[in-house]
């Protein structure tokens, strides 16, 4: 038996779950935001979640945005 993996090589039952629908088909980015934070989306394909974290707190697109914003 062999074991199901995801496109990018990823054993199927390390992947991300999405919280809303149970889907599978979620993206995760990283990215670091102008104010230094580091910041982890999921997106989930299926019914189009979005969810922000800064380590395990969720973050609201607005404080999304507020740390993306370039200081003057």
């Amino acid at each position: 038996m062999t074991e199901s993996r995801s496109l990018v090589g990823r054993p199927s039952h390390t992947l991300t779950i999405c919280a809303r629908c149970g889907s599978n088909r979620v993206t995760e980015l990283a990215m670091t935001v102008a104010d230094g934070s580091l910041l982890n989306l999921a997106s989930c394909h299926r019914c189009e979640t979005r969810i922000w974290k800064d380590g395990a707190l969720v973050l609201s697109l607005d404080e999304v945005l507020g740390r993306a914003r370039k200081q003057p």
